[in-house]
């Protein structure tokens, strides 16, 4: 479990990792769907992700995966002027759970 966990935390807490875990398939195999107009981001993908870790019974896990947010994704967003990882952590941070009740935080 402990090496679980540390895998976890290593992709919860790379920009580079979360951006690259739900992109939109391609639809030819030298192209993704990241343009100017399009963000590439799946959305249904990472809302199931976000559900299945609110729904997890392991305290330790969902502690795990808030703390990365918290501590390392959220302090790096950066908005002058924002990249394309962090434009995506923009689009797809509102859809964790723990963030859906702002007055917690």
């Amino acid at each position: 479990m402990q090496d679980f966990l540390e895998a976890v935390e290593t992709v919860f807490q790379s920009r580079s990792c979360l951006n690259g875990s739900f992109l939109q398939e391609a639809t030819e195999p030298t192209h993704r769907p990241c343009t100017s107009k399009n963000c590439g981001v799946d959305f249904a993908a990472w809302s199931d992700a976000f559900a299945a870790i609110s729904s997890c019974q392991n305290d330790t896990l969902r502690d795990a995966v808030h703390s990365s947010i918290t501590s390392f994704i959220v302090p790096g967003l950066s908005s002058q002027p924002p990249d394309v990882e962090t434009l995506r952590n923009f689009l797809v941070l509102p859809l964790y759970h723990r963030y859906c009740h702002l007055s917690r935080h």
